[in-house]
């Protein structure tokens, strides 16, 4: 038996999986009982696809020349074949097939050029990490592979465990989770991302942190960053509940948005032979990632048959994507029309009813020869009360006993309608005004009859876009946000909403025709949520959301021994040396931007001259780092104390006897200054009577 080279996951409407696994080189898909994978199931053709195997891959070429194919919501042409990569989403009719790639390998690496690696060290940490850092888009259901180096720079083996954060745990897959190197060597882990094709996978940029932790020392663990782009998938199934109705019957039409972004979908009854009357509650319906939708409808035959034999009278509901992807999907169904009497009973009915009819027609011929008959409106109906502008309006009435029929819209001139008995119109909403109403006058010589249809035309608040630039915002480092929307449909003042966590006003209102705003300067902290809210004309409010999420900047030194300082000073005792090359995240800057403030391994700040660093200025600048002022460190203070001289003054007479008081009051004064200094100054104060006897003797 063949290898396995791929496999068809079947997703049926009904919550149905079915896998087909792949063996022969070529097989044919379809309805009928001659392909090699019979798929029963309306809206798939007798033979529908053909997958190839191929040197150069897979292929898939589509074979209907009237149903459509799509590849990961595209239309793919006929007989145009396409290259299968793994996880792309095949769509036949509303039937979802999801191709897989099956290989003896965990993942299946995608190749793309390295624009940058990171480079990650420390000098707490005895090793070093590499790590690729292209700007990575991924589409969910495909892969993509990150290569990461671990070099052990001591001398003793080290067990080192790898953990990846910032996504969902589902979409990593690392290899190696835990390796052993070596010292001196080095070992490689494949890091695989795969997210995974559901509705719950959010379109977006996702950072990634990958950490490399030593069994021995797990303080000197080392991260790094890594930029994700997840991009939206779209997926679509719509499946009648009930296919075949009889007679008069009523639809359920179930429709399942696959995909992660939201779609709005058109709806439209078609009947090609016009035989029917077929309405729907709604003509338009908006699906968010994941959301299912059932929308009802009715269909019956125009002529309405007593005798005969049973007909079927095939329709479509077709579902039409305006915005991208901008599918058409369309899911038959049939009306089975079977009279209550067989067609030989009309032959007798007819034969009695003719007699019957003669005889009236012999009794009152005079009585009703010149009677005139007033006309009926059976019915007059709209396919919805509420229609959403840009879609159509469709009506349809049912008359009787009318020679003239006229239709008017909102009292303007009538307009003569051909179509005496049954018939319908469609209108074009974008011109009509919100309430709308349509009468419809049946005459019949001097008899009249009219019915009135009112409807409202709702116009929906539709956000296209709300982007946020410059695409990094970096944490502490102030800047000017440029915030950029496209919307439709609303009503009132638009806010803008979520920017008081950077200091700005909790609500900022918006002009009616705006499209875009600057903020700032902001000092961004943390993550936030920016948030535009519209009004639509029901007085509802809509909002769109777009998450910010805040990128450490870093900066790399630039030159062999680089000291780590305890403080910005020259002065300064030495945390460490760096080595050149070495990545650090900055914190912040002096007020003269001669310093740096970079976190060390253990969450605190140490300090480099910012000539020793290189950072990348067309990501931001180092000026506009935020500032922090540091209080100098002062050296020992050496303060000297000396008491004035002292000098004693006798009284002028010899023979007296006088005492002296001496008082000495020291006055301080301290000045801040490298070298503090105290300047004392002596007050003396005479005495009144003296304290101190001197004796002269003449002789």
């Amino acid at each position: 038996m063949n290898k396995a080279y791929g496999r068809l996951d079947i997703f049926w409407p009904e919550g149905r999986l079915e896998t087909f696994v792949l063996r022969e080189n070529s097989l044919l898909v379809g309805r009928d009982a001659s392909n090699d994978l019979v798929i029963d199931y309306s809206g798939v053709d007798s033979t529908h696809i053909r997958i190839d195997r191929r040197p150069e891959g897979v292929v898939m070429t589509p074979l209907s020349p009237t149903l459509e194919t799509f590849i990961d919501g595209v239309a793919a042409a006929a007989e145009k074949p396409v290259l299968l990569r793994g996880g792309e989403e095949i769509q036949l009719g509303s039937l979802r097939i999801v191709y897989r790639m099956v290989d003896d390998t965990a993942t299946i690496p995608l190749m793309m050029p390295v624009e940058d690696t990171q480079r990650i060290e420390s000098d707490s940490a005895p090793f070093r990490i590499e790590l690729q850092l292209p700007q990575i888009t991924v589409v969910p259901g495909s892969y993509i592979s990150v290569e990461l180096s671990v070099t052990n720079t001591g001398r003793d083996s080290e067990r080192f465990s790898i953990d990846v954060a910032g996504v969902p745990a589902g979409w990593i897959r690392v290899n190696r989770p835990v390796l052993v190197v070596d010292g001196g060597d080095t070992s490689l882990v494949i890091i695989n991302l795969r997210p995974i094709r559901h509705s719950d996978s959010r379109p977006g940029d996702y950072s990634v942190t990958v950490t490399v932790t030593p069994e021995r020392t797990p303080q000197a663990a080392l991260r790094a960053l890594l930029a994700v782009r997840v991009q939206p998938f779209s997926g679509f199934g719509i499946a009648l509940s009930n296919p075949r109705l009889a007679n008069t019957g009523s639809f359920r039409l179930h429709l399942h948005n696959h995909g992660s972004a939201p779609v709005a979908l058109r709806l439209t009854a078609v009947d090609r032979q016009s035989r029917l009357n077929l309405r729907l509650s709604q003509s338009f319906a908006q699906l968010g990632p994941g959301e299912r939708v059932v929308v009802s409808g009715t269909a019956n035959a125009r002529d309405r048959r007593i005798f005969g034999s049973t007909v079927e009278y095939p329709f479509e509901i077709v579902a039409h994507a305006d915005a991208p992807p901008q599918f058409t999907v369309a899911v038959p169904g049939r009306l089975v029309d079977r009279p209550p009497l067989p067609g030989w009973t009309r032959l007798a009915a007819l034969a009695g009813v003719v007699l019957a009819v003669l005889l009236i027609l012999y009794g009152v011929w005079g009585l009703v020869a010149n009677r005139q008959i007033t006309p009926t409106i059976a019915a007059f109906t709209a396919n919805a009360a509420e229609v959403v502008r840009g879609q159509p309006i469709s009506i349809a009435w049912d008359v009787r006993d009318a020679t003239a029929l006229s239709l008017s819209i909102n009292g303007s001139a009538p307009e003569a309608v051909t179509e005496l008995e049954s018939g319908g119109r469609t209108f074009v909403s974008d011109d009509l005004p919100a309430d709308v109403v349509l009468e419809l006058v049946a005459i019949n010589g001097e008899q009249r009859a009219s019915s009135q249809v009112t409807l409202h035309i709702y116009t929906p608040v539709t956000i296209a876009a709300l982007d946020v630039s410059p695409p990094l915002v970096f944490r502490n480092v102030v800047q000017t946000l440029t915030i950029m929307w496209s919307a439709e449909g609303y009503t009132g003042v638009p806010h803008l909403r979520g920017l008081d966590a950077v200091g700005q006003a909790a609500q900022i209102d918006l002009a009616a025709d705006q499209a875009a705003i600057q903020v700032g300067p902001l000092l961004p902290m943390q993550d936030f949520t920016v948030r535009l809210v519209l009004t639509d004309e029901r007085g509802v409010e809509v909002e769109r959301t777009e998450d910010v999420t805040l990128t450490d900047p870093q900066c790399t030194s630039a030159r062999p021994d680089v000291p780590l300082l305890v403080a910005p000073q020259e002065n300064a005792a030495v945390l460490s040396v760096l080595a050149p090359g070495v990545a650090r995240i900055v914190t912040g800057r002096t007020p003269g931007a001669d310093f740096l403030a970079v976190r060390l391994d253990n969450g605190g700040e140490g300090w480099v001259k910012t000539a020793d660093f290189v950072c990348p200025q067309e990501l931001f600048r180092v000026e506009d780092l935020r500032e922090i002022l540091v209080i100098p460190v002062l050296q020992d203070a050496t303060v000297t104390r000396e008491p004035p001289p002292l000098t004693l003054v006798p009284t002028a007479t010899p023979t007296a006897t006088s005492t002296a008081t001496l008082t000495a009051t020291p006055t301080a004064t301290m000045t801040a200054s490298s070298t503090p200094t105290l300047t004392a100054t002596p007050t003396r104060t005479p005495p009144p009577s003296p304290a101190l006897t001197a004796t002269a003797n003449s002789g």
